[in-house]
């Protein structure tokens, strides 16, 4: 009797405890506290990844699904060819390769609000191939992926370039036909990796561990939408030494002195692309309210004076051309971003020398 007694009893101060921990958390909705972005509860749907032999990751084939993120305010779709492209099938227009992270993929925008589908507007007969994310998110990875597709060599590049590349290349390393370590200026570098990102069923996750390899993803979902677990994690976060979120460590790293051997890393990759290419131009992005031009375009301007490569800069804008909370561009930013590409001389000379590379576009 006293062991069903105390069963009863535990069980009783379970179900109060949870009890308590569900009414806390419906009145922590109600409140919509605002705490750090990263760690804001949300519901978020992305399924649009997959695994790649050659870069970081890739998007899916032939996929069609929402990309949500509902405390940056956005509700949008991706659709990918049978390539993995966000991008229509290819035909035999001449291509121009547009090659960044999220900001040319289109973080949160659809299709036809991407900087290249608005290019492309621009230039009526030139397909400016959207490959944002399908070769993965920084200039390593574009290497690795233009040396094996050697399909897509040859051909125009426009380089966009973020202020996190250098701290994403930073965890990236190349691995050998035996998955051996080998630099990036090797030839033996046939695969961009990182060890701590890991893929399930299309969702990106950027550190291993026990709660992103096993837990079900429905349930994963349900914790990024509880205040509890946000403000749990923020709490954490002030306690755990040297803790500093990605995207901050980024920007501090790319408006700090930059370390010459991480520069490396870009002039390499730099190097490869340029050799890789028929032509290329590159095009900067400020980071939203950035007051300055930071260290890390001042040395890629440099770089590029050195080799003749034009330089476009695309300085920051106001709060209304991004998402909310989000440092990504909304439509309204990426159509600003665009309009100042285009009406550059760099990009007007980049297209006077387009048609000398009309041969080498390719059928599906």
């Amino acid at each position: 009797m006293k062991t069903k007694s105390l069963l009863i009893n535990i069980s009783t101060i379970c179900i109060s405890f949870i009890a308590i921990l569900i009414l806390v958390e419906v009145i922590l909705q109600l409140m919509k506290l605002e705490i750090p972005y990263q760690f804001m509860p949300q519901k978020i749907v992305n399924r649009h990844f997959s695994y790649s032999d050659h870069s970081e990751f890739t998007l899916r084939k032939n996929y069609k699904g929402p990309f949500i993120m509902s405390a940056a305010s956005f509700e949008s779709s991706v659709q990918t060819n049978s390539r993995g492209w966000r991008d229509d099938e290819p035909d035999d227009r001449l291509k121009v390769l547009v090659l960044g992270d999220s900001f040319v993929f289109g973080f949160g925008v659809n299709r036809g609000e991407t900087i290249p589908d608005r290019l492309e507007a621009y230039a009526q007969g030139v397909d400016f191939v959207n490959l944002g994310f399908a070769a993965g998110r920084s200039p390593d990875s574009y290497a690795t992926f233009l040396r094996y597709h050697t399909e897509l060599q040859n051909l125009p590049i426009i380089l966009i370039v973020y202020s996190n590349d250098l701290n994403d290349m930073q965890c990236n390393v190349c691995l050998g036909k035996n998955r051996e370590t080998v630099p990036l200026s090797s030839p033996n570098c046939l695969t961009t990796y990182n060890k701590d990102m890991i893929i399930r069923k299309g969702m990106k996750f950027e550190k291993r561990g026990i709660v992103q390899e096993y837990t079900p993803l429905f349930l994963i979902g349900l914790l990024k939408r509880s205040y509890l677990v946000g403000l749990l994690k923020c709490g954490l976060s002030a306690f755990k030494k040297g803790y500093i979120h990605r995207e901050i460590k980024a920007q501090r790293k790319a408006e700090d002195q930059i370390n010459d051997r991480e520069f490396d890393k870009f002039t390499i990759s730099f190097k490869i692309l340029k050799n890789l290419a028929s032509d290329i131009i590159v095009v900067t992005l400020a980071s939203k309210n950035a007051p300055t031009i930071i260290p890390f375009y001042q040395r890629i301007k440099s770089l590029l004076m050195e080799y003749k490569v034009d330089v476009i800069h695309i300085p920051s804008f106001d709060n209304s051309f991004y998402w909310k909370r989000d440092a990504h561009y909304n439509p309204r930013g990426t159509q600003a971003a665009t309009e100042l590409i285009v009406s550059s001389e760099e990009f007007q000379n980049f297209l006077v020398r387009l048609p000398q590379h009309k041969t080498l576009g390719f059928e599906k």
